[in-house]
């Protein structure tokens, strides 16, 4: 069963629709348009007997209520309160495409940072196994391995300040982008 049918360029109608099928052609723009003599629906007719000026261009079509008489009252009267609540706040729960980039790149930074450490520490791990294994053959390799040691530590102590560095810059410089980006939407 069709629903549409196309106009084709001679300007006939191309398909067929059962009887009482809405029957729609293109206008020479390309777009859909009611064919003269298509029967509407009663809320489409509704929908076109508003005045103009009462309709938004960028809204959708209105709905009517469902019928929920057969549903639970309390039930309809919280799905109903925690829809406005959530419309109330849609400006909020939306991300923007720039926010949304800038929240990637702040954490993919914070991430990086985070696996540089944890290679680091991974490093330092197997240095002291080596270090430890080599203090444990005897004394004279011991005092060999305190300097060695000391400078694992430096490393260590090195890629958490970088992890924290590249943490708290990535931080601040997000709320900035994002309070930048805030002020220029409101």
């Amino acid at each position: 069963m069709g629903l549409f049918k196309r106009a084709d360029k001679s300007g006939k109608d191309s398909g067929g629709a059962a009887k009482g099928d809405p029957i729609l052609s293109r206008d020479a723009s390309g777009r859909l348009k009611p064919k003269a003599g298509a029967q509407q629906s009663d809320a489409h007719k509704a929908a076109s007997d508003e005045p103009a000026s009462a309709k938004s261009p960028h809204a959708p079509p209105a709905k009517a209520a469902p019928d929920t008489s057969a549903l639970n009252p309390k039930i309809v009267q919280s799905v109903q309160m925690s829809n406005s609540e959530t419309a109330s706040y849609n400006q909020e729960l939306a991300t923007s495409p720039p926010e949304m980039m800038v929240g990637q790149v702040t954490g993919l930074a914070v991430q990086d940072a985070q696996n540089y450490m944890n290679a680091i520490m991974q490093i330092a791990v197997a240095a002291q196994a080596v270090a430890i294994k080599k203090a444990a053959e005897g004394p004279i390799q011991e005092a060999e391995q305190i300097p060695f040691l000391s400078q694992i530590q430096g490393i260590v102590d090195h890629a958490v300040k970088v992890y924290g560095s590249v943490s708290e810059t990535a931080g601040t410089s997000s709320k900035t982008i994002f309070s930048d980006l805030k002020s220029l939407k409101g």
